[in-house]
């Protein structure tokens, strides 16, 4: 975000000085864009069950081997950003299994020390990326249900609510049965 209102000021500058035929003739060395995966803040809400604020709440040092820890959050209101080193509720933090396609995407991301967040992307920026992607198809949701997704599919293939629970960070089953979990149609 740093990295955009710096070429936005610079695009500004330049542009004032050339409708002024002011010389532009200095050259200005802006930092690089850091490559972004996309798809990666869907896929960990989807198919890891993590909220928006647990998505942006991951750093590198959560990963070990192929587990990851759900311990944090990194939330947006009023404006700014808070890091809380806890999540929403207790069961919120858990470890997860990562599968070998979002490892290999994490693994992607540059990053110097383990305090870098794997997302870095803002939340705005996140939720913009989501509902033009949802837009191609002519569909709309809000980020969070893909975790109703993943409970519902959950349900589905017969995994237990146990499990569900688990990896889902739900502190009930009546959470799950009766907000998270929806039955498939045939349409669907």
């Amino acid at each position: 975000m740093f990295n955009k209102s710096i070429r936005e000021a610079v695009h500004l500058v330049t542009s004032a000085m050339k409708l002024y035929s002011v010389n532009t003739a200095f050259n200005i060395a802006l930092p690089q864009k850091k490559p972004q995966i996309k798809e990666l803040p869907c896929l960990l809400a989807m198919w890891l069950s993590l909220r928006m604020s647990e998505v942006r709440g991951l750093q590198f040092r959560d990963i070990h081997g192929s587990t990851l820890t759900v311990c944090r959050s990194r939330i947006y209101f009023d404006g700014e950003e808070h890091l809380r080193e806890v999540n929403k509720t207790y069961e919120s933090t858990r470890v997860l299994n990562l599968p070998p396609y979002i490892m290999e995407l994490i693994q992607k991301v540059p990053h110097e020390k383990d305090t870098d967040f794997v997302v870095s992307m803002g939340y705005q920026h996140i939720k913009g990326i989501f509902n033009r992607s949802l837009a191609k198809y002519g569909l709309k949701m809000r980020f969070h249900d893909l975790r109703h997704i993943l409970a519902s599919v959950m349900l589905a293939l017969g995994i237990p609510d146990k499990y569900a629970m688990e990896r889902g960070g739900w502190s009930t089953p009546n959470t799950l049965k009766n907000i998270y979990q929806h039955i498939f149609s045939k349409e669907r």
